[in-house]
């Protein structure tokens, strides 16, 4: 099985101001960033990384993620490796830019573009299709090459990709649905507290 996560990363706050907005606090514990369910951690690049281990969570929905955005940058990202769904989007002070997403069971060459995405989408593109043009022309079960677009220009605005970075040293959040966002419910099941 491969990941099945989703990320963001907020741009333009302060880390108290972020939690506040996601509803998160952190419990003192520090780890691998697969150690938790959510978890966090300063990229170095003025980026902070929230972290989710499930593909969709409640915080990249489009209501959450125009709260998030006000009066700053956020990125972000979902990745279901099983489905190859990959998607990236960027919102600035509650709008959405842009978004980019690809289904690869649904068809290789799947991808939604929305908005006007950065000016390096047309490089990783007209690169990603050459090579699966290529590979398909040879191999009867080629990589799927359209899967890396989002993720690519996610990482060339905050230096993350869940399948490359290798950082440790994440911060174990405990994330309730705020009231505003969610109604004051938790999102994980089994009545964990």
């Amino acid at each position: 099985m491969g990941y099945s996560i989703s990320w963001l990363a907020v741009k333009g706050l302060d880390k108290k101001t972020i939690y506040g907005r996601a509803g998160v606090g952190e419990t003192g514990e520090i780890g691998d960033r697969d150690d938790y369910p959510a978890s966090a951690r300063e990229l170095g690049n003025g980026w902070t990384l929230l972290l989710f281990d499930r593909c969709e969570h409640p915080l990249l929905q489009s209501g959450a993620l125009a709260g998030l955005s006000a009066n700053c940058s956020v990125v972000a990202c979902n990745v279901d490796e099983d489905v190859m769904f990959a998607s990236a989007e960027v919102w600035q002070d509650g709008a959405q830019i842009w978004s980019v997403r690809h289904l690869g069971d649904r068809e290789v060459e799947d991808l939604d573009v929305k908005g006007i995405p950065p000016d390096e989408f047309a490089e990783i593109e007209r690169r990603c299709r050459s090579l699966q043009a290529q590979e398909s022309d040879t191999d009867p079960y080629p990589v799927d090459h359209f899967f890396d677009i989002p993720l690519e220009l996610a990482k060339r605005m905050t230096w993350f990709r869940h399948d490359e970075s290798d950082l440790g040293d994440f911060r174990q959040l405990d994330w309730k649905q705020s009231a505003g966002l969610f109604g004051g419910r938790r999102w994980w099941p089994f009545g964990r507290k």
